[in-house]
This record gives structure tokens, sequence and C-alpha cells, in this order.
């Protein structure tokens, strides 16, 4: 069959529009979602997007959307910037919705997109990303948001609750209360795309210091996105009133110039099953190339202390604990190698740190301790401000 000049020039002009759709700098095994150069709220699949609030009666909390042509990722183009605020007395959230329009994403590996917090705004120190189907919604926290542009790289198996990933019918980008160190403040995005092989960046060397948290910010939602409280195991299932664990925040009495840390007042029960402390979600953190688990710990001289307590990390793989002494009134650096946690034996999904108050460890069975900057470091001679 012959094809005339007509259509053979036809196929040239499209042949010639497909190159340019497609970023030369993006791999074949790659779709670029939405990259905001265009300034119109529209993304490549012709899925809208904007912005949304969990109660839009209520005026402290509210989320913006506009193009923003000075900050973006590159020499050229745009970033979506994001300016929210979540500072209310009620319950608050809200963020960015993106229609995906029933995307297939069964053969695709990774969710790729850069962030950056604005630093004279104010930004929060961590995000939770939503992908979502017509019955499931998968959530994952992105944490360890910075003033400078971070590309977070995501493993599609992280949306836990999505196994069928053929249509995707929305992504969404939430400002949570609870997890936001700056109650107010912007965010901006870019490129946001899938990919079905792991990019180049995703295989970069972690950093130096993974801070979990320094409590600076007063909020019960660690830097990784993890919830902590305490907790208490009574004998018997019985209630002892003399048993008991609060926590709170404490600027008084801190390691640094700033912040604060973490005060722990607990007691505990006569009966030898009695045991109590503080719990701390990890969400899955891959630790295998750290070696140390390091944070800072000193007793209340005048209320009184234990100088032994126990601490224990939970994996996927088990569970480890190890006895921490030498409690004293001054702050002490306390570095456990990860080896010593022998329940464990593999580091990629550790879900949570706990801190045991139990009577055949503590010194005393009541007292106030503080904890301060919890972390994981490569080695012991790291500077721990280089924690992201």
């Amino acid at each position: 069959m012959k094809i005339s000049s007509a259509v053979k020039l036809l196929l040239v002009l499209c042949a010639g529009m497909l190159s340019v759709m497609r970023p030369p700098s993006l791999a074949a095994g790659t779709l670029l979602i939405a990259d905001f150069d265009s300034g119109n709220p529209q993304n490549t699949l012709g899925g809208a997007f904007n912005v949304w609030g969990k109660d839009p009666d209520d005026a402290s909390q509210w989320c913006r959307m506009s193009f923003d042509d000075n900050e973006k990722e590159g020499d050229a183009g745009r970033s979506l910037r994001l300016e929210y605020s979540v500072d209310s007395e009620r319950e608050a959230y809200n963020g960015l919705w993106m229609k995906l329009n029933d995307l297939d994403l069964s053969r695709m590996k990774y969710l790729v997109f850069s962030i950056k917090g604005d630093a004279g705004a104010g930004f929060p120190g961590c995000v939770t990303v939503e992908l979502k189907t017509k019955n499931k919604t998968g959530v994952v926290h992105v944490p360890g948001i910075t003033d400078r542009w971070r590309r977070v790289v995501i493993p599609l198996e992280k949306f836990r609750d999505i196994r069928d990933r053929s249509k995707v019918s929305e992504l969404t980008v939430v400002f949570v209360d609870e997890l936001s160190s700056s109650k107010k403040g912007c965010v901006f995005l870019d490129n946001i795309l899938v990919t079905d092989e792991a990019p180049p960046w995703a295989g970069e060397a972690p950093p130096a210091v993974c801070l979990i948290t320094n409590f600076d910010d007063r909020v019960k939602v660690n830097e990784r996105g993890g919830r902590f409280d305490v907790w208490s195991r009574e004998a018997g299932g019985m209630t002892d009133p003399k048993q008991y664990c609060h926590i709170s925040f404490d600027p008084a009495i801190r390691r640094g110039k700033t912040g604060c840390s973490l005060k722990i007042v607990y007691a505990l029960g006569t009966a030898k099953s009695s045991c109590d402390g503080l719990w701390m979600q990890l969400g899955d953190l891959d630790a295998s190339s750290y070696r140390y688990l390091v944070f800072f710990v000193k007793g209340d001289k005048t209320l009184g202390y234990t100088r032994r307590m126990r601490v224990e990390l939970k994996g996927a793989a088990g569970t480890g604990s190890c006895v921490v002494e030498g409690i004293r009134s001054g702050w002490k650096r306390v570095a456990i190698p990860l080896r010593a946690f022998r329940g464990i034996n593999d580091f990629k999904n550790l879900r949570e740190f706990v801190i045991i108050f139990d009577v055949e460890t503590v010194t005393k069975p009541a007292g106030v301790i503080y904890i301060d900057n919890v972390m994981f470091l490569k080695s012991l001679g790291t500077d721990e401000r280089e924690g992201s």
C-alpha cells in the first residue's frame, strides 16, 4: 500500500510532536505526570488538580496554590507553590488533589517528585502522600523536608492498602496538623512522575545522620512521620494506682541552646511483671546502612531517676533489646551498636523504638528522665548537625 506525501508529512509531524512531549531526560519506562511548566491546572494525563480543605468554614485552616516562576527544579519552567495553614483549634488537614484518570501503574515501581520548603514562610517537616483507587487509599508519610530541593522516591509497594494498581484515580499531598512542625507555611512541588526502574537518584547514599526526632516542635510525631506516646503493662491486667507513665515537652531542660527535650515521668507497681515506658513508630525505616542508635538521656536530680533502663527496636525481622546503664543527672550520650540488638537480623524495616522501665532493670521504681536527639548514625565521628 502506497502512502501519500500528505500522510507521510502528517506522520513526521506527529512523531516530532511525540518526541517533544516526552522530555529527553526521562527514561523510556518513565511517565511524567506533571511538571507545572504550562501554568495550567491540568497534568499530562488530562487530569485536573486543585486544593482542598477539611473544613471550609474554619478560616484558620486553608490551602492555596499558584505557579511559581522563580522556584523550580532546574533552570527553566515553573513549580507548584502550595501555601497552607493547619493552625486551628479543631482537627485540621488540607492539601492538593490531582486526578490520574484511572492510570495503570501495575508495571510501575516508583512514584517520584521533588519538594522544597520555603525558609521564609516556614514549612512542615513531613507531608502525607496518598494514592487512591475506587475503593482503596494508600498512605505514605514523607519526612525530611528542608529548604532545599529534595527528590523523593517512593516504592509503590509502600502504598500497602492498594494491591491492584491497574486503575489509580487520584494523587493527594496532605498537610496534617499533627505532622506539621510549622502550622503555617509553604512548599514547592515539581516534576511528579512514575517509573518502572529505580531512577539514578534512588540509589544515592543515605545521609550520615538519620534524625528521628529532637522534640523541638512539641508534637507527638517524629521527623519520620511516626507517632509516639506512653504505654503500661500492669500485673494481671489489674489497675495499679501507683503505676503510671506520662510524657511532656520541657523547654527548660534541653541538650542544646534552643528547643526542648522529652520529659518522661514513670512509676512502677509492686508486681515483678509491671513495666511501662515510651513507644515511638519508625515507619518501616531502612536503617541497614547505619551502625548506631544514638540519643541523649539525663535524670532529674531533684525528683530522682533510674540509672538503668531497657531500650528495644522492633522490625519486620524480629525484636532486639539492650540495657542502657550509667544514666546520671547530666546529659549522657548513648550510642548503641545495632549489632547489639541480637534479636534483629535485618534492619531494613524498623517499625518501632521503645524505652522500657521494668522491675528487673530499673534502680529506682519511680522517677523522671529526659531524652533528646534520637537518631541513627553511620559513624560516631559524624557531625550530628548533618541529619536530615
